[in-house]
């Protein structure tokens, strides 16, 4: 909850920099990186494309290139220091906890950094893949994905560019931790819910095309939902 709400924030230091603002992203971005790390890291695609739309959008608007990813990536730098900086500092208090017990020794961060990220190796194996999918389809049933997809070829503009994000942000935490989400599948609470909102829009850009009847639409969506 949290760390949505300092993609909230940080979205909004893009749009309008404030103190008030800053200091609110900086608050919610410490509580989720000290909560749950890996949920907050695996927002770094989020993070990307919001701070690429405002990059595009000062190219819109006419700005320089320098001009344009200067102001936005200079605020992306100033909301994410503090709550980086707090998250370093709590796993660097916690590891030392850890290693007063000679049991806490084999979990400190450090000792479990291979278990944590996995391999270059494991990420392009066969096995990793099926368990990805497996993983996968208890988010969305595969004929789901396939209405997903399919609707992506006809929805409004907005709702395909809106659930494209949703994809491409779904990936972000099993590509850092690969190990940690094959071996725990509860780590896909961090991004099912991208998964699960790209299907809600593309579904609902079905309902704007004029040419598909609402009856048919409403079909679509209850088969999608009733083999969840």
């Amino acid at each position: 909850c949290v760390t949505a709400w300092f993609l909230v924030g940080f979205d909004a230091v893009l749009r309008h920099a404030s103190a008030s603002r800053v200091l609110l992203a900086w608050a919610v971005g410490g509580l989720g990186i000290c909560t749950k790390v890996t949920t907050f890291a695996g927002t770094w695609i989020v993070l990307g494309l919001v701070l690429g739309s405002y990059v595009l959008a000062n190219r819109r608007s006419g700005q320089p290139w320098r001009q344009a990813v200067q102001t936005p990536l200079l605020r992306g730098v100033l909301v994410l220091a503090v709550p980086l900086a707090l998250g370093a500092a709590w796993v660097l208090y916690t590891d030392r906890l850890k290693e007063l017990n000679p049991y806490g020794r084999h979990l400190t961060s450090w000792a479990l950094r291979a278990f944590n990220f996995g391999t270059i190796e494991q990420r392009f194996s066969g096995v990793w893949w099926r368990q990805i999918a497996d993983a996968s389809q208890r988010i969305l049933h595969p004929v789901a994905m396939l209405i997903l997809l399919a609707s992506l070829w006809f929805v409004p503009r907005m709702h395909r560019r809106l659930a494209l994000a949703c994809v491409l942000a779904f990936p972000g935490g099993l590509v850092l931790f690969a190990n940690l989400y094959a071996v725990h599948d509860y780590y896909f609470y961090a991004s099912a819910g991208f998964l699960a909102a790209a299907f809600g829009i593309a579904a609902a850009g079905l309902f704007h095309l004029p040419r598909l009847p609402a009856a048919v639409t409403l079909l679509i969506l209850a088969a999608g939902l009733a083999l969840q």
